[in-house]
């Protein structure tokens, strides 16, 4: 069944203090819910076709404008309630440089007030089940080091904060650069 990945930050929703979603504060909204000619970005995990969370996750982590590692929040929605709330999913070329993650992109179209706020209830009533996916530092790092070594993306096309924290971490752990940071393609 396939889920669509969301960047949350799950601190900003304080569910231990409201389920209304009237009374989400506001920077939950702005900061997790920030759209784009009216859409809301997501990623496409199949999980019974072989897909994992953590390939949203590097989807996530892997944007072009991602200029440092930091812990991850993710919420997965379910692509049919959204179309039984009536929310059009679409797919489109994600920003991503992991090549082959691209095409795993959806967009969710056309939003309204209103379904911000069907989508703010969503995220809410998952992160107050605690069915929030959490990767910390360490974990992303050693993610984005998994697919450097399999030349699923180009060391040189990460941010130079990003490139830092890798080397570091490779030097940490006694692991060989060149390994991780040469030669790699997309």
């Amino acid at each position: 069944m396939p889920f669509l990945a969301r960047k949350v930050e799950k601190g900003k929703w304080k569910p231990h203090q409201t389920l209304e979603v009237t009374h989400v504060p506001g920077d939950a909204i702005t900061l997790c819910m920030r759209t784009h000619a009216n859409t809301l970005s997501t990623w496409q995990i199949d999980l019974d076709a072989g897909g994992t969370i953590d390939e949203g996750i590097l989807a996530l982590v892997t944007g072009p404008n991602q200029l440092h590692m930091e812990t991850i929040d993710v919420v997965l929605l379910d692509p049919q309630e959204l179309e039984e709330r009536e929310l059009e999913v679409k797919p489109t070329n994600g920003k991503t440089l992991v090549g082959d993650l691209v095409e795993t992109h959806r967009d969710i179209m056309d939003l309204t007030y209103a379904k911000l706020g069907t989508i703010a209830a969503m995220i809410l009533k998952k992160i107050h089940a605690k069915e929030v996916i959490r990767r910390t530092k360490p974990e992303v790092t050693t993610l984005v080091i998994e697919a450097l070594k399999a030349k699923r993306l180009e060391f040189d096309a990460l941010h130079e904060n990003v490139q830092l924290t890798i080397k570091e971490r490779c030097l940490m752990c006694d692991e060989d650069i060149d390994g991780v940071v040469g030669g790699s393609e997309p």
